[in-house]
């Protein structure tokens, strides 16, 4: 994430002078240019004081999460009982956007460090290490390890996923397997270096508050 502010004129001046065969990448090419010939001012995130900070959270935690990699681990990084960096800090507050919708509801659940969003469900499954979005639905005997389920999406009896990021509104069938066989995840859904598995948004559709 990258938070930038200018002044409108300054900034309608640099799209106007930079080659238009740019890749017009602020990292790439916007910035440079701007540092060349403007007065350009940076944030130091590492000497941001933020109150209630834990020994062990990272001071000034920021990452690039330009990989998949890199945008895995981020989310694994705010997990276990002493995270990198924590959303549970009373005293500064990380506020999650507005969802009108009901409370997460645990039928009967093997849940071991995990988080997981409003308006979940959940009925005879075991999550372990894993991020798990708003209204996922997560049926008998799933098993789910390691990995970042997204919003609204729906994991059915018996299905095993491990290591792997589900995109929003997916339906993973009964029974399927997600992260245990690379040759059959990459037939299907792309895998980075790493094993990493990633199945794309799928079709389920449903009325949000968004």
């Amino acid at each position: 994430m990258g938070n930038y502010i200018f002044n409108r004129d300054v900034l309608v001046d640099i799209l106007k002078t930079v080659p238009s065969d740019s890749e017009w990448d602020f990292g790439k090419s916007i910035l440079p240019y701007a540092f060349k010939r403007y007065r350009v001012y940076a944030y130091d995130f590492a000497t941001n004081v933020i109150p209630g900070l834990k020994e062990y959270e990272e001071n000034g935690y920021w990452r690039d999460v330009g990989t998949l990699s890199s945008y895995f681990k981020s989310n694994m990084d705010i997990l276990g009982t002493k995270p990198t960096f924590n959303l549970n800090n009373r005293k500064w507050f990380i506020h999650s956007g507005r969802y009108d919708g009901p409370p997460a509801k645990i039928l009967d659940a093997d849940l071991s460090n995990c988080i997981m969003g409003d308006g979940c469900l959940l009925r005879g499954c075991t999550v372990k290490n894993s991020i798990i979005g708003r209204g996922v639905h997560i049926h008998e005997k799933a098993v789910i390890e390691d990995s970042i389920i997204m919003d609204f999406c729906t994991v059915r009896a018996n299905a095993k996923i491990r290591r792997s990021i589900v995109d929003r509104f997916n339906d993973i069938d009964n029974r399927d397997r997600i992260g245990y066989d690379a040759k059959s995840d990459a037939s299907r859904f792309f895998v980075d270096a790493s094993k990493l598995v990633v199945v794309p948004r799928g079709q389920i559709r449903i009325i949000t508050s968004e």
